[in-house]
């Protein structure tokens, strides 16, 4: 049942927010949204004298809180993420001073201890600027449907008002508790990433960089048709001649950030077809030679139409290089022409003659090192 909701004015804003005692508050979903521009010192001012004035709990409340707190927040999110056991996000603690105390929770894939949790988290929070953290194993925590080998963690944190906005926190949690469920593996994997689609949670993806295994492109279908398919096939190949393979994802686009990292910033669906993915896998097994094992092409509905992966899982090294049935040359298809791409980074590129060449006298030297082998195999008998 939900608490009884009242007004409070914070700074210029007046924000809903829902409370039972006058000690214990709870921004839900339908209005957190409005509270993500205050900032901390802004909203604790507001919670502390709407508390003062309305606390029924005489400091007696259940909730196990610090002892310098006057009033708590519970945070319930609109940006839960696939593997979170609730959609609550933090739980937020205020004092008259300077400082606050933030909880977050987190789950991770395997039974991974403290000093991992701890290495995966350090960096977002010391850029974020936090005094001090404590991270221990969540007792409460719950079996995951996502992962069978999952552990749950608290993350408690100490900070200053004046460093912070909700949004701030928001932000925070949704990196944090990436970085803890993938720790031992990048978040870019494309197993991860096709889960995160299958889940309905695109959005998900939002704030992610691309990586060696994972490459975006808004759309191919501004390109003449020759042309796109032979882009389109030239993506994945470069993945087939990878080490570790990776997912190509239409339908997001990208923005690059001062480090040079292309950052998906938006979800831009195509429009809805629901021959895509068969029209998906005939370009690419007509395009691509040898055929890539284990192709993967989904197909997942979103609003305002349909976002398309493709997950290229790694290849034989014997099976490479795998070549495209034709290439791209200033902007044209000329006919009779090939292409082999790779990844280099979070790029896609071409392999240049020098490269070719080499992969092409490896490949004689093996096979005449084996035909000698085979030969003196046959007269030794």
């Amino acid at each position: 049942m939900r608490e009884p909701e009242v007004r409070i004015q914070a700074g210029a804003h007046r924000i809903s927010v829902s409370s039972f005692n006058g000690h214990d508050y709870r921004f839900y979903p339908d209005q957190i949204a409005a509270v993500k521009p205050l900032y901390l010192h802004t909203l604790a001012q507001a919670i502390i004298a709407h508390s003062n004035d309305h606390d029924i709990t005489s400091n007696t409340s259940s909730k196990d809180v610090d002892e310098d707190s006057v009033a708590s927040i519970c945070f319930h999110g609109d940006d839960v993420l696939p593997w979170d056991e609730t959609d609550i996000i933090m739980y937020l603690d205020l004092t008259r001073g300077e400082e606050f105390t933030v909880t977050f929770f987190g789950i991770s894939q395997t039974d991974t201890g403290i000093p991992a949790i701890e290495r995966a988290s350090e960096f977002l929070l010391r850029r974020f600027n936090f005094l001090e953290w404590e991270i221990e194993p969540n007792p409460e925590g719950q079996s995951s449907p996502y992962d069978d080998g999952f552990r749950a963690w608290i993350i408690k944190c100490k900070g200053i008002y004046a460093d912070f906005s909700v949004g701030d926190l928001c932000m925070l949690r949704q990196q944090l508790s990436r970085s803890i469920f993938f720790t031992e593996d990048d978040s870019t994997h494309p197993r991860h990433v096709v889960d995160i689609l299958e889940a309905g949670q695109a959005h998900a993806m939002l704030e992610m960089a691309e990586s060696e295994t994972l490459e975006v492109k808004r759309t191919y279908f501004g390109k003449p048709a020759p042309i796109w398919k032979v882009a389109l096939a030239q993506a994945v190949s470069s993945f087939a001649n990878a080490e570790k393979g990776g997912v190509l994802i239409i339908g997001m686009s990208t923005e690059t950030n001062e480090n040079g990292d292309d950052i998906i910033k938006a979800l831009t669906p195509l429009e809805a077809n629901p021959g895509r993915r068969q029209q998906h896998l005939k370009i690419l097994n007509e395009r691509i030679f040898p055929p890539i094992e284990g192709l993967e092409v989904g197909v997942v509905e979103v609003e305002g139409g349909d976002i398309v992966y493709v997950v290229v899982p790694p290849q034989a090294e014997e099976l490479k290089p795998f070549i495209v049935h034709g290439g791209i040359v200033e902007g044209h298809e000329p006919s009779n022409t090939f292409s082999i791409t790779r990844r280099r980074g979070d790029h896609t590129i071409p392999v240049d003659v020098a490269s070719l060449h080499s992969t092409i006298v490896s490949g004689r030297t093996f096979i005449r090192s084996g035909l000698r082998n085979k030969a003196a195999s046959d007269r030794n008998e």
